[in-house]
């Protein structure tokens, strides 16, 4: 960009034409870096009533989002503050045969 404006007064023929050229290939370039770089194009997020564990009946209210860029996917299972009431629930329960 510095070049850019040390050079263009030098310009003597089309001035408009090449400003408007070198700012226009500028502008494409900073968007083409910016969405492969941007954290996502699209979000999304619902309100989810998932199992708590594995073949498990209880059920926990959660949000799960999805956030899809050009170089990434991220899918986010989060518990909602209403299932605070599952959080001493053990994953693992010390009874093999506790169901």
């Amino acid at each position: 960009m510095k070049a850019f404006l040390v050079i263009f007064p030098g310009v003597r023929k089309q001035k408009f034409t090449t400003f408007s050229t070198v700012t226009l290939s500028l502008f494409v370039g900073l968007v083409i870096l910016i969405t492969r770089l941007g954290s996502a194009w699209h979000v999304a997020h619902t309100t989810i009533i998932a199992p708590y564990k594995a073949f498990s009946r209880e059920k926990m209210p959660s949000r799960i989002g999805t956030h899809i860029g050009l170089m990434h996917v991220n899918v986010t299972l989060t518990a909602s503050s209403a299932a605070l009431q599952f959080s001493f629930m053990a994953l693992n329960p010390s009874d093999p045969n506790e169901e």
